[in-house]
Formats: C-alpha cells, sequence, structure tokens
C-alpha cells in the first residue's frame, strides 16, 4: 500500500500529459480547421452606399427583389456550416475537458486496484 502513494502523486501530470497526447493525435487537426473555418467567416456583404438616397436604396432592393431567394439560400448555408463548426468546437472542448481526463481516471484508478491487490498478497 505504502508503495501506491508515489504513484498517486503523478495523476494530475500524467492525466495532464494523456491528454494533451491524445489530443494532438485525434482532435487537434478538426480543431483548427474549424477555428480557422470560424476565424474566416464574415456575413455576405450588402453594396449599401452610405451617401446614396432613400428613393436610391428602395430601387435597389427592388430591383435585388429577384435575387432574395438566392440570398436567402447562401445566407442559410453560411449559418449552416457556421453553425456546424461552433458545435464541432464544443464537442473537441467537452471531449478535451471531460471524457478524456474521465477516461485517464478510470485507468489510473484500475491500476491502482491492480498494484494494490497484488501488493496485498
Amino acid at each position: 500500500m505504502r508503495g501506491a502513494w508515489p504513484c498517486l502523486r503523478l495523476v494530475v501530470p500524467s492525466m495532464a500529459i494523456g491528454s494533451g497526447l491524445v489530443y494532438a493525435v485525434f482532435l487537434s487537426v478538426e480543431y483548427e480547421e474549424s477555428q480557422a473555418q470560424i476565424g474566416s467567416a464574415q456575413l455576405p456583404e450588402d453594396d449599401d452606399g452610405d451617401d446614396e438616397g432613400l428613393t436610391a436604396k428602395v430601387n435597389r432592393w427592388l430591383a435585388k427583389g429577384l435575387d432574395m431567394a438566392k440570398e436567402m439560400g447562401a445566407l442559410t448555408m453560411w449559418a449552416e456550416n457556421f453553425v456546424e463548426h461552433i458545435v464541432r468546437l464544443a464537442a473537441v472542448l467537452i471531449v478535451q475537458t471531460v471524457v478524456f481526463p474521465l477516461i485517464f481516471l478510470w485507468g489510473v484508478l484500475r491500476m491502482y486496484r491492480v498494484f494494490s491487490a497484488a501488493a496485498a498478497k
């Protein structure tokens, strides 16, 4: 039992290193890809001229009225892609901060039980 205590001191550092390694091997590419997509995402801009009058704006909007369905489709696609990348980032965060540490903790507890049972014999 006494020999297991030095191993318990290394649990937190080993969990941090293990979590970092698992992130680097499995999740880093997806995280960086999603983060880059979110960082570069911009709303489709409208070519508003601040110096034009109200009638000119209304006339331009009416002229664009035929393309409103196309613009709404493009905006919908942009929003769906943006939400998808946000969900991916949230999933990576949850897996890295909750799931992996729990798996490592479970593994350490299993090893502790095995070593303490072997030491007791």
